[in-house]
């Protein structure tokens, strides 16, 4: 429960981030235990223009997932109790439509063989990206991502 109650205080952070940049357009959900790394990747989000929100468990991402609909979603597959995959197998049962980023300390061989069971059960995996994270390649993954949602300006370029 202690993860929930903090992922409210996230929410509220968020809803801060739109109300200051009203040209966001765009939300990622950040699933991520280790508390650095979620704020790194937060700030890499927020800098790209997503209005961020935040889960440190599975349970906190389950009840998240259940109450909205986010564009993107970065996972990190090593997650306390839970493995990413729980994480996946959920968003499959649910018909999860985000675009998700895997995060993994995993070898790249072990990356892409999850993003192929991923995508074997339907979800949009658009990149993995491995720890330590290049902060570089995850601010292009993600305006990528955020350039493709329809409303942004990179969304025509992206469907010409």
């Amino acid at each position: 429960m202690h993860g929930v109650n903090h992922q409210h205080r996230e929410a509220a952070s968020a809803q801060r981030t739109s109300d200051r940049s009203p040209s966001c357009v765009g939300s990622v959900l950040i699933i991520d235990d280790a508390p650095i790394h979620g704020a790194v990747i937060r700030r890499v989000a927020d800098k790209v223009g997503f209005v961020v929100t935040t889960a440190r468990s599975f349970d906190a991402a389950c009840e998240l997932l259940h109450q909205q609909t986010f564009d993107c979603i970065t996972l990190d597959l090593g997650l306390g109790d839970h493995v990413g995959g729980d994480v996946l197998t959920f968003l499959s049962r649910i018909g999860c439509r985000a675009q998700i980023v895997v995060i993994s300390q995993s070898d790249k061989d072990t990356c892409d063989d999850v993003v192929q069971l991923a995508r074997a059960a339907d979800l949009n995996v658009y990149d993995a990206v491995q720890k330590p994270i290049d902060l570089e390649a995850l601010r292009r993954t993600l305006a990528e991502i955020r350039a493709l949602l329809p409303g942004n300006a990179g969304s025509q370029r992206a469907e010409a």
